[in-house]
């Protein structure tokens, strides 16, 4: 891997604003370089196998298979805030989910749970219990 490349690589990483992804792309940087997996794990102290499998991933997908997937909690959290804004009057709201894990993890359960505490009588009365 060129220079060139690793720096727009680690560029990209930087504007994703996930760490996890940053990482990963860190450790495709190393690799690229010409450092061994072992020696990019023990550099960015993280198991050999995470370095491997960024690596294998960065091969057959390209930089956006490095994306860290958990990075949809927020977008989740972000329909919730829209759909309680735009349905104010709304009693209750109902929303059908499948079985993403985005729908049930803890920061979309715990932002669910405080948008119910908000100050607005509204908003209050706002039932997201489906997720919680």
């Amino acid at each position: 891997m060129k220079s060139k490349q690793r720096r727009a690589l680690l560029r990209w990483a930087a504007k994703s604003g996930c760490l996890l992804t940053y990482r990963s792309c860190e450790a495709v940087a190393a690799v690229g370089r010409g450092a061994s997996c072992r020696a990019a794990a023990r550099w960015l102290e993280c198991a050999t196998s995470t370095v491997v499998v960024a690596v294998r991933r960065y091969r057959e997908g390209g930089r956006h298979a490095l994306r860290d997937k958990r990075a949809g909690n927020g977008r989740a959290i972000q329909l919730l805030w829209r759909l309680s804004n735009v349905h104010r009057r709304a009693r209750r709201i109902h929303l059908v989910l499948d079985n993403a894990s985005v729908h049930s993890s803890k920061k979309t359960c715990l932002a669910a749970r405080k948008r119910q505490r908000s100050a607005s009588p509204s908003l209050r009365r706002t039932d997201l219990r489906r997720i919680v």
